[in-house]
Formats: C-alpha cells, sequence, structure tokens
C-alpha cells in the first residue's frame, strides 16, 4: 500500500515527532512510505534517504494582515480559504501532487488545506494529530477562548468567519468539480480521526466523543537524569526565543530549596552546552523524561503538548506559562483537570517563584496528576504493532 504522511500547518519539529514512528511502522509492515512536508529544512537530518519527500503547496504571503483567531475557522482563512483564487490553486496543486503519487492512503497532521483537496477523492483518509487540529465536528466549529464571556462580537467574528471560509471552499470546490461542502467542519469529517492526545488534554472541553489513541513519538528520548537522596528537583523546558523565558529562569534560580534543571532546545551556539546560576542548571542537552517522576517534583514550560503529555502521565503537576493561543487552551486544560496551574503574566520574577514555590508546597496540581497518571499512563507509549493497530 502506497501511504503518503502530510504536515501543512504549524511550526516546531512536533509533527516529525508524530509522523516518523508511523513511517517507520509501516515500511516496517512492508508498505512505500512518502512525505509531502510545509519544512524540508530539517527533512534531510531526520529522514536523510530512507523516504521520498515533497514541498507541501503552501500560502506564501507576506502582507498578510494580523488576523483574530476565535476558531478553527480563521485558521482556515489564515491558510487560504479567505480568497477563493489563492484556495483554488493550492487546492490544484495538492490535487496534482494526489495525482502525481496515487497515494492508497493518506495521513494528515495539522493539514486542513491538503485534507479539503481530498474531498471527493477515493483513497483512505485519515488525521493524526493532538486535540487543537483536529477540532470537533458539528455546523460550525467551536470557540477557542472557551472559558472567557462569549459576548456578540465574538459571535459574530465567528459567523463573518465561517460564512467566509465556507463561500470561499465552495466556490473553489465548484471550480475544480469537488463535492460541495453543507457545513465546514466537513473537512475533516471524511477523515478518520485519530487524537494524539489523552481525554484531559483535548483543547476542546466541548469534544463529545473522540478516538483517542495517545501521544505518539520519539517523546522524552534522552540523557538520563539522577539526583541524590537529599535533593529537590523541577524540570524546565523552555524556548529562549518566546518571550517572558528568560525572566521566568531568573525566578526558578531563586525557588528556595529547590535546584532546577532547564532545557532550553535553542540556547546560542556560542555559549557553553550547560551553565550554572544560583540554584539553575541550563543546557540545550535533551533529557531522558521517562523517569520524570522519579526525580522532579514539578515541571515548568509553555505548555507545550509532548512535554505535559509526560508530565502528567507520570503523575507530576506543572506551572505553565503559555506563549500561544494553542498553549493557553491547553493549560486551561490542565488547570480544569487540577494537575497544574498557569503563571501569572508579566509578574516580576520574584513572584513568579513565590507562585511556584507556593504551589509546590501546597501540592497544587498533583491529585489531579496522579488521576491522569491512573488512567491514561499506558496510553503514552507504544511498539509498532499497537501504533499500526491503532491507526487502522
Amino acid at each position: 500500500m502506497k501511504v503518503l504522511l502530510v504536515w501543512e500547518l504549524g511550526g516546531q519539529l512536533g509533527h516529525f515527532g508524530t509522523l516518523l514512528p508511523i513511517a517507520d511502522a509501516l515500511a516496517a509492515d512492508g508498505h512505500e512510505v512518502a512525505f509531502a512536508l510545509r519544512d524540508l529544512s530539517h527533512a534531510h537530518p531526520l529522514i536523510g534517504e530512507r523516504y521520498p519527500y515533497f514541498q507541501a503547496p503552501l500560502r506564501i504571503d507576506a502582507k498578510q494582515a494580523a488576523r483574530r483567531y476565535d476558531s478553527f475557522a480563521d485558521i482556515l482563512l489564515h491558510a487560504g480559504f479567505d480568497h477563493p483564487d489563492t484556495l483554488s490553486g493550492l487546492v490544484s496543486a495538492w490535487r496534482a501532487l494526489y495525482a502525481q503519487l496515487q497515494p492508497d492512503w493518506v495521513i494528515y497532521d495539522h493539514a486542513p488545506v491538503a485534507l479539503f483537496a481530498a474531498c471527493g477523492l477515493p483513497f483512505k483518509k485519515t488525521c493524526v494529530s493532538t486535540g487543537f487540529s483536529i477540532p470537533p465536528g458539528g455546523e460550525a466549529f467551536p470557540r477557542f477562548r472557551h472559558w472567557q464571556p462569549d459576548t456578540e462580537s465574538d459571535q459574530a467574528h465567528r459567523r463573518h468567519s465561517h460564512q467566509l471560509a465556507m463561500a470561499n471552499g465552495n466556490l473553489a470546490a465548484q471550480r475544480l468539480g469537488m463535492p460541495a461542502l453543507e457545513y465546514l467542519p466537513e473537512i475533516f469529517g471524511q477523515a478518520a480521526q485519530k487524537l494524539t492526545t489523552l481525554p484531559p488534554l483535548d483543547h476542546y472541553p466541548s469534544r463529545a466523543a473522540g478516538e483517542y489513541i495517545g501521544p505518539i513519538g520519539g517523546l522524552g528520548q534522552g540523557k538520563s537524569f539522577g539526583k541524590a537522596d537529599h535533593e529537590r528537583w523541577i524540570f524546565c523546558y523552555l524556548w529562549a526565543r518566546h518571550r517572558g523565558s528568560l525572566d521566568l529562569l531568573k525566578a526558578l534560580a531563586d525557588v528556595p530549596d529547590f535546584k532546577t534543571l532547564a532545557v532550553v532546545p535553542d540556547l546560542p551556539g556560542h555559549l557553553p552546552a550547560q551553565q550554572h546560576y544560583k540554584n539553575l542548571t541550563i543546557t540545550r542537552q535533551p533529557i531522558d523524561l521517562n523517569t520524570l517522576s522519579r526525580w522532579a517534583e514539578l515541571i515548568v514550560c509553555n505548555a507545550n503538548h509532548g512535554t505535559l503529555a509526560l508530565a502528567s502521565s507520570q503523575g507530576v503537576p506543572s506551572a505553565n506559562s503559555p506563549v500561544t493561543l494553542e498553549q493557553t487552551m491547553l493549560a486551561k486544560r490542565i488547570e480544569a483537570a487540577n494537575a497544574g496551574i498557569t503563571l501569572a503574566r508579566g509578574a516580576t520574577p520574584s513572584d513568579v517563584a513565590r507562585q511556584i514555590a507556593d504551589a509546590i508546597s501546597q501540592q497544587t496540581g498533583k491529585a489531579g496528576a496522579r488521576r491522569i497518571q491512573a488512567t491514561h499512563q499506558t496510553s503514552v507509549f507504544k511498539s509498532q504493532d499497537a501504533l499500526l493497530a491503532a491507526l487502522l
């Protein structure tokens, strides 16, 4: 069977972490695998010559205005649904790629335009992603900021975004001989939906039902870490380029009675691979997080899904400093599960240090994280056979 794995939207390398294990499992089972990827800059180091890969058709428009994001309809508009000519070009390119490669099965990770372009085509379709990029079905997409009051302005914006994306989608479909959409979420309804998350970490609390196969990928791999019996440790995972990271590291250096190990993958190359400041150790090298519960009493991060899935599945609470809307949605879900806290935005390093110390002393989030561990610990790590069984 020919299988095409597609990544269209989103940054970071987490999409490789999802799709590469799937590719390896499929190849080991005798299938022919190829990729269509948003970003080829990491393709050769990560894929090498094992599988062929192609540039995914993308919208390239540096002049796009800043957009308000209230539902997944706004993401579709950003991806090309805001203009019928743009969308028609992208869909034509995807359908040409499908015609060239002749896949029997296409697996999509955050690839809504590619999925829309597959409407009416006969191959098997599967969406594999965290909750955020596989929104629930219905007549319209749910709102993102479910914890805030839903104002008339918010509702009007969502209606406009939905109607514009629908109109342009159906105009492109008419031009290209594709079936029309009755509702916008039908784009996802044509595919099997495999949620690579845990139910408490699903970004959409309104999802009535979902097929949760749990996180996949090489999560948590790295150098082993151990501590002395008398030591108490916090683990931190941050990106230096994100707003507020430096202040957060300063705060962790001053948390009393605790040492912090901070992994900062984009630590500038001219700096030593490991640095020490007060109670803080900073490294750019990955750490083995599969034994996190043996040494860390708290994890501090930007509410990255993979990191939080590992931590909560081991019963470790978190203190989150989200940067993106997607991370904010996940941080709110962690709060709702009583598995962690969200750090105050704009607070001084001393105030943040106090908030972290209070969370540990009051064991905030520990009970919820342990409930997630008790229910979902076995959902995180998968053999190749188990992964294929979950996808088929």
